[in-house]
Parts: structure tokens; C-alpha cells; sequence
């Protein structure tokens, strides 16, 4: 989501750097991104791209296969509100651009879906960007920079169909551990013989 006074030089600059992205061998540090996990997961991103396209959206750049199972970096411009590519989560190189007006508009937009794993809020104006935060209804929000974010202790995962319940933390210590109490008692002869 991209306020429309900056719509057009986003776009651009977002076209550019999507274009720069080294996409060659993954043993080689500059690679950007390596391919998607099978056919049937670029069949999937594909027709999300394809079905965009066909009912309005505007391919930007990208939105086709370089090699076996790597998609060139896509950028798609005002995906219609009901598509997967607005609504389903997408697996692969794609990013959906899509301008507001208001505030309201973009919390309405970032909402209007039933996923809300994470967010990002790019904003000079920190007050702004917290109010935002608390509205948007997903697990994890960044103020200054993009959704991907890690941290080992920090809970992760989403909310609505973005997962069920967080790890990360404590949360994962008491999800995927079983946990144990072992006593000693130490005396200079435990055993009687």
C-alpha cells in the first residue's frame, strides 16, 4: 500500500530495484533469491500473476519464469480487491502495489483479507505509525522497515488464518519442548553396598 501522492515515483523506483536483483547461481553471495519449492508452487504463484492480470491488474515488471522454477521479480500494479493475489498469501517474488488516499483507506485495505501474519509501516511520522500498528490486525508490526522481520525471542505468528497460536521465545520453549524435573540428592555413599 503506497500513499497516491508518491504512487508514481514508488513505482519507479521499486520497477528499478525489482529489475536489479542479481538472480544467477545461489552458491554466489550476490543472488538475490533462489527458485520456488516445485511446480506446483510456480504453477500457483503463476496463475495468481495471470488471473491479476486478466481482470485489470497492470504488470509492472517481471511475471514470467527465468529458468525451471525461478520467477523473475513482479511487480503488480492495482490488483482487483476479490483476486488471490490480493487476498491469498503468495509464495514467491511478487508484490502487489496498491495506492490510498487516507489513512483509514490503508488500514481498511491492510485488514480486508483473512490472513494477517506481518506488516511493515514505512512513515517519518512515529506517531502516525503507532496508531496505524494498533489497528492492523496481524501478529507482528515493523515501523521503518519491511514484514520480514526475526528475532529468536520475540513471538511469532499471525493472526486469523495466519497461524495458531506463536513460537518464538518462551512460546516456543513451552510449545515444542517437553519439559522435565531431575533431582539429585549427592551423599558420599547413596547406594547400600
Amino acid at each position: 500500500l503506497v500513499d497516491t501522492s508518491i504512487k508514481e515515483p514508488f513505482v519507479e523506483a521499486f520497477k528499478n530495484k525489482a529489475e536489479s536483483l542479481h538472480l544467477g547461481d545461489l552458491s554466489d553471495s550476490k543472488t538475490a533469491y533462489g527458485p520456488l519449492i516445485n511446480k506446483k508452487g510456480l504453477d500457483r504463484v503463476q496463475k495468481q500473476i495471470d488471473t491479476a492480470i486478466t481482470s485489470g491488474a497492470q504488470l509492472i515488471t517481471g511475471g514470467a519464469t527465468l529458468d525451471h522454477l525461478r520467477l523473475k521479480p513482479t511487480i503488480i500494479l492495482d490488483p482487483p480487491l476479490e483476486s488471490d493475489l490480493w487476498q491469498e498469501e503468495t509464495f514467491g517474488p511478487v508484490a502487489a502495489v496498491k495506492d490510498f488516499k487516507t489513512t483509514a483507506e490503508a488500514i481498511e485495505l491492510a485488514n480486508d483479507n483473512i490472513y494477517g501474519l506481518s506488516s511493515g509501516i514505512i512513515t517519518n511520522q512515529i506517531n502516525e505509525g503507532m496508531n496505524i500498528a494498533q489497528k492492523l490486525k496481524c501478529g507482528s508490526v515493523h515501523l521503518g522497515t519491511h514484514s520480514f522481520q526475526s528475532d529468536a525471542m520475540a513471538p511469532i505468528g499471525g493472526y486469523k488464518m495466519s497461524g495458531l497460536g506463536k513460537s518464538g521465545g518462551k512460546y516456543s520453549t513451552e510449545a515444542f519442548t517437553e519439559q522435565k524435573w531431575i533431582s539429585m540428592e549427592l551423599t558420599e555413599n547413596p547406594l547400600p553396598f
